[in-house]
């Protein structure tokens, strides 16, 4: 997920790019308590970069944060998504969040992909941080790109959910 700084509908000051160093430090010190934090932190990663705080979640096995071939997230995502929606809702900025899978085809069915599922997984990110605290004038996009990520090759093979504040 991406946080930008572009303003929501909030009650409180949008934060700007010089902002996102505290924002990323907050949001790391909220997610440590988490369920299984320990064995989930190397998957969690938040960088500064120039359109904001790019948050992004590796699936470095199945089931770390979606099951294999699923849009549904698994206990370990879900926590993680709802802990991180309760600190972002507090803010007004947008958020847009992507979803990406690895080049792996689906075997048994041909009409739903990895476009599909891509999309699927952004989405069921974003319906529940909505229910748990980000408001739904702050998600600004939705996009699904499959194993398509070309500004990023490195990480082209790696299933993960991003999102941008």
């Amino acid at each position: 997920m991406v946080v930008t700084d572009m303003q929501g509908a909030g009650e409180s000051f949008a934060l700007s790019r010089e902002d996102m160093p505290k924002l990323k430090e907050g949001l790391q010190k909220a997610i440590r308590h988490i369920d299984n934090f320990d064995k989930l932190k190397d998957q969690i990663e938040m960088t500064v970069t120039a359109e904001g705080l790019r948050i992004e979640l590796l699936e470095s096995e199945p089931g770390t944060f979606f099951e294999s071939g699923s849009p549904v997230p698994s206990a370990n995502g879900r926590e993680l998504l709802i802990a991180l929606a309760s600190e972002l809702g507090k803010l007004p900025n947008k958020i847009s969040l992507e979803g990406h899978t690895d080049a792996k085809p689906f075997a048994k069915d041909t009409t739903y992909g990895n476009w599909e599922l891509s999309a699927d997984r952004a989405n069921a990110a974003r319906r529940l941080m909505q229910q748990n605290g980000v408001h739904e004038d702050q998600v600004m996009q939705v996009r699904g790109y499959a194993d398509q990520d070309c500004a990023n090759q490195i990480i082209r093979k790696t299933r993960r959910t991003s999102g941008f504040l």
